[in-house]
């Protein structure tokens, strides 16, 4: 059967159905990618909102605890999510796994 277009989508890579391990080390990287770019800019606004209650919050006590809980909550998770992919990459070195040994984070790009 022929074709008359291909559609091929630039964020998720070409999958080859011959080696299903491959097809599926990719969908998870594109996955895993793509929610530690989600979870930098969730990151990065909460930061942003947590400085902006600090600045302005005038002294008030409660007002600034709420900020500083913002800003360490902010802290938490980054760390947390790039700890997990630390994790994950060992893991993937001890055991073996190609797929979570060759794990990266791929930012898109705009061309």
């Amino acid at each position: 059967m022929k074709y008359l277009a291909a559609i091929i989508n630039p964020v998720v890579p070409v999958l080859n159905a011959a080696d299903p391990v491959a097809a599926t080390n990719s969908i998870l990287q594109t996955i895993i990618s793509a929610l530690i770019v989600i979870t930098c800019i969730y990151f990065f606004i909460y930061f942003v909102l947590g400085g902006i209650n600090f600045i302005t919050s005038e002294g008030d006590k409660g007002q600034l605890e709420v900020a500083k809980k913002q800003l360490t909550y902010a802290f938490i998770g980054i760390f947390v999510t790039f700890s997990v992919f630390a994790v994950m990459r060992l893991l993937g070195t001890i055991f073996g796994i190609p797929g979570l040994q060759n794990l990266t984070i791929d930012v898109p790009t705009v061309n």
